[in-house]
């Protein structure tokens, strides 16, 4: 939102009128500008680490809803917010392990979900349509049920599958067609492997709208191909976790595999 203030300057007599622009993002009491939703697809995950069992039928699944600032950081400064109580979930807990469970093994479902909100969770409470924990994850799940990624995908042809490749720019452009914004595509890959699909992250404003996520790359892939684990520096939100040196890059331009499960062909 682009805003104009005016100031009036009154010096020898004279009154001079100065004019000052600037673009305001978000809420002003808010100590970031939009909200990133992450949408992690499992049989990536399950192919690079392992796993425990994907909850059926198999789809996307939340990784966070993250506060974040301009261009694509996180929040230095977030207001205190109650502790993670995992009773107040137990409404939710079957939604949580369907559309946001832990698919790590050797760590807990509520360890995740409680990182999740000390980090995340506790920012987006200066989000007035957020109220409190509880409704912070479920403010995230009604996200991720109105995106719908895989069925509107599906809904234009584009599977799952390891008899294809899709470009970078095909799925840009569909997502773009689809939503009428940008999103941000991450991939894992191998040594000398075709970038997969692992996450889709989809921004919203303050009122929960989509809107353009800011195109940043902080890293990419080098154009030889060379291994995931070495081509940029991690940051906390895009490691793969579980003990696993992956880290989630946004995907390259060219060829990227959409995989199904294993056996799903």
């Amino acid at each position: 939102m682009l805003v104009f203030l005016f100031f009036s300057l009154k010096m020898h007599g004279t009154v001079f009128v100065l004019l000052c622009t600037f673009y305001a993002f978000g809420n002003a009491q808010n100590d970031w500008d939009y909200l990133m939703l992450s949408l992690r697809w499992p049989p990536t995950l399950c192919s690079f680490v392992e796993c425990t069992p994907i909850p059926e039928p198999i789809d996307f699944v939340i990784h966070g809803l993250w506060p974040t600032t301009l261009p694509d950081e996180e929040p230095m400064h977030c207001a205190p917010a109650p502790p993670f109580d995992r009773d107040r979930l137990a409404i939710l807990l079957p939604q949580l392990n369907q559309f946001w469970p832990n698919l790590l093994p050797n760590t807990d479902a509520f360890q995740f979900w409680k990182h999740e909100w000390h980090d995340h969770g506790r920012c987006a409470l200066e989000d007035p349509n957020i109220t409190d924990m509880v409704d912070y994850f479920n403010r995230s799940l009604q996200l991720r049920s109105k995106c719908d990624l895989l069925g509107q995908l599906t809904s234009v042809h584009v599977h799952p599958t390891n008899q294809m490749e899709y470009t970078y720019e095909h799925l840009i452009q569909v997502l773009h067609t689809i939503y009428g914004v940008r999103m941000k595509l991450y991939c894992l890959k191998r040594h000398h492997q075709t970038p997969h699909l692992f996450e889709v992250r989809i921004c919203f404003n303050v009122n929960l709208d989509f809107i353009d996520c800011h195109d940043k790359q902080e890293c990419g892939f080098s154009t030889d191909l060379v291994d995931t684990k070495s081509t940029c520096a991690a940051t906390t939100r895009n490691l793969v976790g579980g003990g696993s040196a992956y880290s989630a890059m946004p995907c390259p331009s060219g060829p990227i595999i959409f995989p199904p499960l294993v056996n799903m062909d």
